[in-house]
């Protein structure tokens, strides 16, 4: 054995090859390797140049962290699907969609509903603020009863779609959480880690009134989970029969990351992916480094059909939609991180503008 070979990782001999392979398309010299200790046993040392075990263990741990959102870990709600509701007929189409993930992912779906309880004037006079104090108090717990009623009703509904066959029969778990819907489902994806979540959106001409106030634009912005969006009045196929994709790539390491985040999440046998890269300004190095990533996609999924294709930002908002209507694309997947609302209504992300300009089904995977 090479002497400036180490060790960085134990592993079965398919995950060895598995991480051999990671590595490989990253620009690591891996290698597969049996230790006299190991001698007898099903497992291999992944070993890696001396000069690279710091970027080779970089990208293991990135791999890791990615993985954790798919597997859970100790503190999560395990193979869990959000689906935050707030009671109106679009919710339906998310807990479809939801519902239909879960079965196929052995997943429990988990309906969240949230509610906000109204505050008291501060303009009133403070011995008037008592006693409306004392009102709104009760007002508060009317509210609460209220809600948990009509959440209840929600959840009878489902299940009556479940026994009608509308709906997967599977176990789900339902929250009422008093708070405002974003926050609540970025704690919820904080402390528990779902595979993915699933929210239903109106239509773009109706998002378009609320470029602020959105919840699902606030929750695509900041979530740490794998966010699936629906629209209101474009049913979404079941899943296997999504074949035509487009992913926004970065022309970086993260792009064969976040990858292997999507497919593993959605297990897809055979599908065809169009690589677009995100960029303003184009050329031959453009071209080469999208070249060499659908070359190492093919190479680490042969059986996804790959496709490259560059639209320059000056023409992306004309010539996007015509692509989508002549190729049949049915899924966008867009890496999104993590921007403030100032940021976004100066420099708003690609995630932030299909958001609003795209009436597609849309996965959009967290970077960090």
């Amino acid at each position: 054995m090479n002497s400036t070979l180490i060790p960085i990782i134990t592993l079965s001999a398919e995950a060895a090859g598995e991480t051999v392979r990671l590595l490989t398309v990253n620009g690591i010299s891996a290698y597969s390797l049996e230790s006299p200790e190991l001698s007898g046993l099903a497992l291999r040392s992944v070993a890696v140049n001396v000069a690279q075990v710091k970027e080779a263990v970089a990208i293991l741990e990135s791999a890791m962290s990615a993985a954790l959102h798919v597997n859970g870990d100790s503190k999560a709600l395990h193979g869990s699907i959000l689906i935050p509701v707030d009671l109106s007929e679009k919710s339906y189409l998310a807990v479809n969609l939801g519902f239909r993930l879960a079965k196929r992912l052995s997943a429990t779906p988990v309906l969240l509903h949230t509610y906000v309880l109204q505050s008291f004037e501060a303009s009133v006079s403070i011995v008037d603020n008592l006693a409306q104090q004392d009102m709104e108090l009760a007002s508060d717990r009317k509210s609460e009863e209220v809600q948990r009623l009509l959440f209840q009703r929600f959840c009878d509904a489902v299940r009556k779609r479940q026994k009608s066959g509308e709906l997967p029969d599977i176990p789900f778990r339902s929250q009422l959480v008093e708070g405002l819907p974003e926050k609540v489902i970025d704690e919820f994806t904080r402390t528990h880690s779902p595979l993915l979540v699933v929210m239903a959106t109106r239509d773009r001409k109706a998002r378009a009134q609320d470029l602020v106030g959105s919840v699902t634009a606030e929750v695509l912005d900041g979530c740490r989970t794998p966010l699936f969006t629906v629209t209101q009045g474009y049913p979404v196929p079941e899943i296997r029969s999504i074949l035509n994709l487009v992913f926004f790539v970065n022309l970086d390491k993260g792009d064969l990351l976040s990858m292997e985040r999507f497919l593993q999440i959605f297990d897809y046998p055979e599908v065809n992916i169009t690589l677009i890269p995100v960029s303003d300004r184009f050329g031959r190095a453009t071209e080469g480094k999208l070249d060499s990533l659908r070359a190492a996609m093919e190479k680490l999924y042969p059986s996804v059909k790959f496709a490259a294709k560059i639209l320059p930002g000056s023409n992306f908002r004309r010539d996007f939609p015509v692509y989508i209507a002549e190729n049949d694309i049915q899924l966008i997947i867009v890496q999104n991180k993590k921007k403030n609302i100032f940021t976004r209504l100066i420099n708003p992300g690609i995630a932030h503008l299909l958001f609003y300009e795209r009436d597609l089904p849309m996965v959009v995977l967290p970077l960090t």
